[in-house]
Formats: structure tokens, C-alpha cells, sequence
């Protein structure tokens, strides 16, 4: 097992300036030296770990002291625990020293004399990198001295390629050199396992798929051959060697070790898979055990409950979730009698197999009270109790884990959107979710603080078997609604001034997920200015709400800001912004024209001339959301405030592209945003073809151009073809390439019916109002939906819900957009002030004011209820 200290925050720059002569800066994870005389080049790596980083310090910086560098280094040996736990980013893992060159030749150099002075050492390997040395890595990218947005709107490290064009710097695993670049380095460089089907690993194990791609270690699906009588199918569980080192300098190596010692011991007593072996490969350990055809207990509970209130569900599903459930705690109770906490009781563990039983398929955290053994545990566990100490784990722990998990199975939210904020209405939430008080007793109970409190396996097996009967909860009518809206939305908007997140007297972010750059994880929080997430999007809201008599006295201060912010520094700085609707400055001129229409911000000289700015750059891409549909809504939704000439002649420009694009099948093949991805016939509103129709017809609409209705009704025809038809419902494949179902407005059903609903009140085709109907019957009258954003949550379902009552005037849509608002006010979070309240939207870490992934696009949707003839769909024209 490696050994090292307890990482502390011990500062570690007055120790590099003894060494070294340079101006040194930090911040608070980073000291920095040194200026970058180029932008791009080899960039070098040293990994380390707390207990050695003060040792590889003094050895690398004495060393190299006399060459011309530049360098990033972590400022503490407790940033160096975080880092090496991935807090800040997979793609900085094993980054502990950063060294540019300014030449080829000095990196040359510098490298083969930290590989002689290195050897010794044992740390992490970072993924982009490739490797050199035992803790030496080196990557060819940016020096960060150029930096760009991508189309997510995040700030980026840009590459000059060999035609002097600006590329993104990717970061990609494993490390890629461009055709343009060339390898300069005369070590050779190290292989590292890549394991692919077919491959052999350990002894005797044949690889036949890769089930998972982890940091910690790979899953692997195999075929192991032992003897003449032993050979089959097998799983490959990888635990990585130095990766995720603890405090205790244990790494995912010791915790594989741990699960094999554990599989061992209870194979015979719980429902295991057989064990095969354990083995290492490349300093990586292995557990090898049968494989087990079944799907992941947490897959079938999707695929079972995925979408539908608890009272709803068929009693066949129920009496098949409380089988599983009660399998659950009978193992669990095994468990403690043999001395062991579980400490993962999470539905991802669990494997369903034949006749609906359950197999344990993961258990590393377990820890043996009776050995008190492993010391301290390994992690957290999935669920645990904010606020106590996990370090000594008793079994009423596992209790409160199966709580969390069991509401989780019954209620399809999140339980940290109801665990950690506002525990005063948490029994009322959980009532109102499972539908029956004494269940949610039991639940509540499970969950509280004080272990000593949480109920023993049999008194919650009495509540399990109770599931599904004596329902208490009622459909609320519109009129009982409309009772508690006004003071709902009230207390929303005053959430917006102190729950929601502020930094430095602004509103800020959630960080975009599918970020492809070496920026931190997902709780980082960001400002943005943009409409889907941002400054603009705020602006958005309060422009069209402001005629409405609600106060917003209070968020007034914040308001300006976000507006000052926009106009004086934002804007002037960025006289080239991107033109994409969500993530760039279409949906900025939409909220400037809004904002001046309603008054928020004066009409000048100044002002006006910005939105045409916002709206007068290129766009490469086809789609709403970042593509040139987006920005021709944009267009149409800012008519008021601009040229009429330019905007015929840009609409027309737009409009021409999109359909010289389009396929012969009516589609559209939209090329990758990310790395990760390849061009494909996406169908969904924001990022495929039921979005570009959507604009074809609004320009249809506007301009009357007979060519335009034709490529959008050639799109609908596509659509309508590759449907997935149901009895009562449609659905659309997220693409050609993947057939996964979603039902958001971004991507899915509720956004398709948007647009053959705006197809119908265009064109009055009978045809077209049947379908839009059975996309929206994609999902249940009762919906719960974990996300409550407008993106990709029930907000969104809601307005389109609307939307269909505006357009066929049918009650279902009214009473379901009802359903929705009884949703949002049961899933609220009193504030501090009981005047307060405010929502998890995207994410079940912090509230954003957000418009389309927070809490002002929910607020949108409760006014929209209220006011239905005043406020349209968002960001299309009415």
C-alpha cells in the first residue's frame, strides 16, 4: 500500500521562492512563474502525490532552475490530494507541476534530466499525456495565451494549426498529436495499456467488450479459459494503480484488493457472482467473476418508472419494485450480521437476473465494523448524512442509504434536491411524492440525522408491503391552482436576490457538462451572459414579466448589474460574439430588444446599434441552438429594432443555406459539436431538424416564400417517417447514429409537437395537429421529472403544454400543464425567509437564475399559467 502524510494546507510558495529568482503570482490552488514567449509547444507534466511533493519540488526547480521556463505548480499538498481525487477536473489528474518551454530544443533537454532525477517516484498518470518517465508526462497543446469560446460558450484554449486557422485545444484521451505537429522528443515513450476487444489481459483473459471507461479502473466483459472444464464469459473489474489516492495513501489498486478479500468471505452468504481470480497488469489490479446476464436494477427501474407518479404506476411494476426492495434489505441485514456496512446501497450495484433476483455486482466501500477494517472507510459512500462524520460507519447508516434510495425508486427525484435544503417540509414532500403517509413516515424516519433514530429492517419491510395502497392524493383543479400561483411566483422571484447563486453581486452558473477542455467539474460556477444559461437570459425574463404586478424591488440592484455588466463591459469587449441563439449573441439581441420594448433598458444611439452587432456575425452550424435557425428566430423575434432591408436580406441568406442543406430525405446531417461525437440526422428541436423547421415555417410566416414551406413540409414528412409509433404515443431516436429515446423540449417528442403545432396553425393540416398530439403523448398526465428547467425538464413540457391549449384549445393540455404546476409547488425550497423560495432545476447542487436550465425560466412557465393570452412560447416569434 503507498504511504503518505495527511494532506494539509501547508503553503508551499515561500519554499519555491527561496529556490527560484522569477516573479512568482497565485491564486488559491496555483502558483505560477515565469513568462510564455510562445503560444503553443510540448507541454511538460509532473504527477505527485501529498507526502513526496515537497521532495519533487526541490528536486525538479533546483534542477531547472538556470532555463528559461515557465511554470504552474499546486500550492498546497492538500490542492494536490483534490487534484488527484479529480475535484478539479479529470484532465488536471496528475498535473501537480506544469512546465512550458520556449523552446523545442529546451524541452528536449529538460525532460531527459527530469527523467534521471524522477525515477523514483510513484504518483498518478494524467489521461491526455503521454508517458515519459514514472511521474514524467508531456502533452502537445496550448500555452493558454490564446484562448476562444466554444460553442458551449465556455472559455477555451485555442491551438494555430498549419494553415494559421484557430483550433480548440481538446484535451483528448488518449493524447493526440495533429498531423502538423511533430514529436520532439529523443526518450522513447513509455507504452500504456489500451485495451480493446480481443486483447488478452492478466492470465489468460481475453477482452470481448469494454462495459465501462472509468479513471478508476475499466470494466471489461471477457472470456477466460483456466483449464479444460473452467472457461466462460467473465467480468474484469480495474482498480487504477495511483489513481484516487486517499489521505491514508491508499489508491483504487487497494480498494480492488479490499472487494476480492470481501468477495472471499461473503460469496456463500450473499448473492454474489462466482469469483475467478484476481491479478495485476501494468501496476493496475483486477478482480476477475462469472458474468451474469441480467440489466442493472437501476436501468430496469428507469426503463419501469422512468417519468410516472408513484400512484400511477401499474400494480404489476409496483409489486415487482417491492420484490426488489425487499430483497435489498434481506441482503443488507446478511450483511450486518456478518459484521459489514454496505456503504454503496445505491440501484447502480445491483444486477437483475433470472426470476427478478438480485446479484451484488459492486461493494468496495463496505467496511467491517468488527474489524474496523478498511481505516478510515474508502470514500463517502453514494448516500450519506451532510454534516456527520462518516469515519466510523455503523449499520443505521445503510438505513439511511436504502431511505434515500427508496425515495429516489418511488418518487424519480433526486434525493439530494430534497435532502440537502429544506428539511422543515421534507416529510410533506415525501407524503406528497409516494402518496401515502405511512410509508413516507417510515422513509422520513430512515433519513433523520441521528442514527439512533432511523427504524429497524423489519418495521421498514412492514411499510414496503403498504406501497400502492390507500392513495391520499388528488389532482388539484386549475381553480384550487390559481389560489396559490400569485404568492408562489412572488416568492420565486424574491428567491432570485439570496437562493439563488451570487457571486460578486451577480448572478452565476452552473459550468455546461459536456465542457471538452481542462477546466474544473460540473459544481464549478461560472458567469455566462448568454440566454440558455447567463446574463441575457435574466434580462430576457424580467423584460417580459415587467408589466405584470409582481415586485421585483428587491433583485432591482441585480438586475442593473447583470445589465451594466452587458452593455458597459461584455458587449464593448466582444464586439465578434458568436451568433447562436442559447449560447451567443442572437439571444443577446433578443434580450437587449426585449428589455427596450418593456423599458428596462433606454433606446439610444448606444443600444440599438448593438443588437444588429449581436446578429451581423458568421455561424457555421444549422441548428437552434447554437446554428443559423436560432439566429434567424432571433432575427424575426427582433424585427422591431431592426433595418427591414437587412433583415429580409438575412433571413432570405439563412433560409437559402438551410435549404440548400438539406438532405434529399428532408433531413439534416449536423456535424459534431464535440470530440466525442460524429455528424448525424438529428430530430429533436434544439439540436436537429424539428428546430430548423420550426424557423422554416416562421420565415414562411413572415416572408411567404413558397420554397421555404416546402423544405419545412419535406422535413415534417422525414420526421413523420422515422417516428417510432406507438399506441397511444410517438417518439423520435435521438438520431441515425443514436437510437436512445428523449422526451424534452431539447431533444425528443415534446419538442417535435412544438413544431408540427406551429405546422398545424400554419397550414390548418389535420394531420399535423394528430401527430403533435401524440408526441405529447409521450409522456403520462401525471408526469414527475427529476430536471425542472425548460431545456430538459417539466417546465419545458409544461409550456408546451400550453402552447397545445393555445393552439387546439383542448382541456388534456390545460389539465396537464396544471399537473405540472402542482409539481413545481410541492418541489419547491422555502429560503431562509418564508417570503422565499427557489428550485433545483438542471442540477441538485445549487439553484441558478438561469433561463433555460433555472429558476427564471420556471417562473416563466408559473406566469405563462397565470397570464396564458400575454406571454407566448420562449424565444420563438408569437
Amino acid at each position: 500500500m503507498l504511504t503518505e502524510k495527511s494532506p494539509t494546507a501547508f503553503n508551499f510558495t515561500g519554499f519555491i521562492k527561496d529556490i527560484l529568482t522569477c516573479p512568482i503570482t497565485e491564486d488559491d490552488k496555483w502558483i505560477y512563474g515565469g513568462l510564455k514567449k510562445r503560444d503553443q509547444g510540448w507541454i511538460l507534466h509532473l504527477s505527485a502525490i501529498p507526502g513526496t511533493i515537497q521532495d519533487l519540488y526541490k528536486l525538479v526547480f533546483n534542477a531547472i532552475k538556470d532555463f528559461d521556463i515557465a511554470f504552474r505548480v499546486l500550492k498546497t499538498d492538500l490542492s494536490v490530494y483534490q487534484l488527484n481525487m479529480g475535484e478539479f477536473g479529470e484532465h488536471l489528474i496528475g498535473k501537480a507541476i506544469t512546465i512550458y518551454t520556449q523552446t523545442d530544443e529546451d524541452t528536449k533537454t529538460i525532460a531527459r534530466l527530469l527523467l534521471s532525477l524522477t525515477g523514483n517516484f510513484k504518483a498518478p498518470r494524467p489521461i491526455t499525456d503521454i508517458k515519459l518517465g514514472p511521474v514524467l508526462f508531456a502533452r502537445f497543446g496550448s500555452y493558454g495565451t490564446l484562448q476562444g469560446e466554444d460553442p458551449m460558450g465556455n472559455i477555451c484554449n485555442l491551438l494555430i494549426n498549419n494553415q494559421n486557422q484557430y483550433v480548440i485545444d481538446r484535451y483528448e484521451t488518449p493524447h493526440y498529436l495533429p498531423e502538423w505537429a511533430a514529436n520532439v522528443f529523443d526518450i522513447p515513450e513509455i507504452p500504456q495499456p489500451t485495451y480493446k476487444p480481443g486483447a488478452i489481459i492478466g492470465p489468460g483473459h481475453r477482452i470481448l467488450k469494454v462495459l465501462k471507461f472509468d479513471l478508476r479502473g475499466n470494466v471489461y466483459k471477457g472470456f477466460y479459459i483456466k483449464n479444460l472444464l473452467r472457461f466462460g464469459k467473465c467480468v474484469l473489474k480495474g482498480g487504477t494503480w495511483c489513481m484516487f489516492i486517499d489521505p491514508a495513501g491508499r489508491d483504487m489498486c487497494d480498494r480492488i484488493r479490499w472487494q476480492y478479500q470481501l468477495h472471499l468471505q461473503l460469496q456463500k452468504i450473499i448473492p454474489l457472482p462466482g469469483l475467478i481470480d484476481a491479478f495485476s497488469d501494468y501496476g493496475d489490479e483486477y478482480i476477475a467473476i462469472k458474468f451474469i446476464k441480467g440489466e442493472s436494477l437501476y436501468d430496469l427501474i428507469e426503463k419501469l418508472t422512468r417519468n410516472i407518479y408513484w400512484l400511477d404506476i401499474p400494480a404489476p411494476i409496483i409489486k415487482k419494485l417491492i420484490n426488489y426492495l425487499i430483497q435489498i434489505l434481506d441482503i443488507t441485514d446478511k450483511l450486518h450480521a456478518e459484521k459489514i456496512v454496505f456503504r454503496d446501497l445505491s440501484t447502480n450495484n445491483f444486477l437483475v437476473g433470472k426470476n427478478d433476483k438480485l446479484t451484488i455486482i459492486d461493494f468496495e466501500l463496505a467496511y467491517c465494523t468488527e474489524r474496523q477494517y478498511p481505516y478510515p472507510p474508502f470514500g463517502k459512500g453514494t448516500f450519506w448524512v451532510e454534516g456527520r462524520e462518516f469515519i466510523h460507519p455503523v449499520p443505521q447508516d445503510d438505513i439511511y442509504s436504502f431511505g434515500a434510495m427508496m425515495l429516489y425508486i418511488l418518487s424519480g427525484i433526486h434525493p439530494d434536491k430534497l435532502l440537502k435544503h429544506d428539511k422543515r417540509s421534507l416529510l410533506a414532500k415525501i407524503a406528497w411524492l409516494t402518496g401515502n403517509p405511512t410509508t413516507a413516515g417510515v422513509i422520513y424516519q430512515c433519513l433523520e440525522y441521528d442514527p439512533e433514530n432511523r427504524p429497524e429492517i423489519s418495521v421498514i419491510k412492514n411499510a414496503i408491503t403498504l406501497l400502492g395502497t390507500n392513495p391520499t392524493i388528488n389532482n388539484q383543479t386549475a381553480h384550487q391552482v390559481n389560489t396559490y400561483i400569485p404568492p408562489l411566483i412572488q416568492h420565486g422571484i424574491t428567491g432570485l436576490n439570496n437562493s439563488t447563486g451570487i457571486t460578486d453581486n451577480y448572478w452565476i452558473s452552473q459550468i455546461f457538462t459536456d465542457a471538452v477542455h481542462e477546466f474544473s467539474p460540473q459544481s464549478q460556477r461560472v458567469k455566462y451572459e448568454y440566454i440558455n444559461r447567463g446574463a441575457a437570459g435574466t434580462i430576457l425574463f424580467f423584460a417580459l414579466v415587467d408589466s405584470f404586478n409582481y415586485d421585483k424591488s428587491i433583485i432591482q440592484e441585480l438586475l442593473n448589474n447583470t445589465i451594466t455588466y452587458l452593455l458597459k463591459s461584455y458587449l464593448p469587449d466582444n464586439p465578434n460574439i458568436f451568433s447562436s441563439l442559447h449560447v451567443g449573441g442572437a439571444g443577446i439581441a433578443v434580450a437587449l430588444s426585449a428589455a427596450i420594448r418593456s423599458g428596462l433598458i433606454t433606446e439610444t444611439e448606444e443600444t440599438l446599434p448593438l443588437i444588429t452587432q449581436c446578429l451581423s456575425q458568421d455561424n457555421n452550424f444549422l441548428d437552434i441552438f447554437y446554428g443559423i435557425a436560432g439566429k434567424g428566430e432571433a432575427l424575426l423575434l427582433c424585427e422591431q429594432h431592426l433595418d427591414p432591408a437587412f433583415l429580409r436580406q438575412s433571413v432570405t441568406d439563412i433560409t437559402d443555406i438551410l435549404i440548400q442543406c438539406q438532405e434529399k430525405d428532408g433531413s439534416w446531417i449536423f456535424p459534431p459539436v464535440s470530440a466525442n461525437n460524429e455528424p448525424a440526422k438529428i430530430s429533436g428541436f434544439a439540436h436537429g431538424a424539428a428546430g430548423i423547421i420550426n424557423f422554416l415555417l416562421d420565415s414562411y410566416r413572415r416572408f411567404k416564400n413558397p420554397l421555404t414551406l416546402a423544405a419545412a413540409q419535406k422535413g415534417l414528412q422525414w420526421l413523420m417517417k422515422t417516428a417510432i409509433k406507438e399506441k397511444d404515443a410517438w417518439l423520435w431516436p435521438i438520431s441515425n447514429k443514436d437510437k436512445s429515446i428523449k422526451k424534452t423540449w431539447c431533444q425528443g417528442s415534446p419538442g417535435i409537437a412544438l413544431t408540427f403545432m406551429r405546422a398545424y396553425e400554419i397550414t390548418n393540416t389535420p394531420s399535423y395537429k394528430t401527430i403533435a398530439e401524440k408526441a405529447m403523448r409521450a409522456h403520462p398526465p401525471r408526469v414527475i421529472m427529476n430536471n425542472l428547467g425548460i431545456c430538459h425538464g417539466i417546465s419545458g413540457l409544461g409550456e408546451v403544454y400550453l402552447e397545445a391549449y393555445r393552439i387546439f384549445r383542448d382541456q388534456e393540455w390545460l389539465d396537464r400543464a396544471t399537473w405540472i404546476i402542482e409539481v413545481l409547488q410541492n418541489l419547491k425550497i422555502t429560503g431562509e425567509n418564508e417570503n422565499e423560495c427557489y428550485w433545483l432545476a438542471d442540477n441538485h447542487m445549487f439553484p441558478t437564475a438561469d433561463f433555460m436550465v433555472g429558476n427564471t425560466g420556471i417562473l416563466h412557465f408559473l406566469i405563462r399559467y397565470a397570464h396564458p393570452d400575454k406571454l407566448g412560447f420562449p424565444l420563438i416569434p408569437a
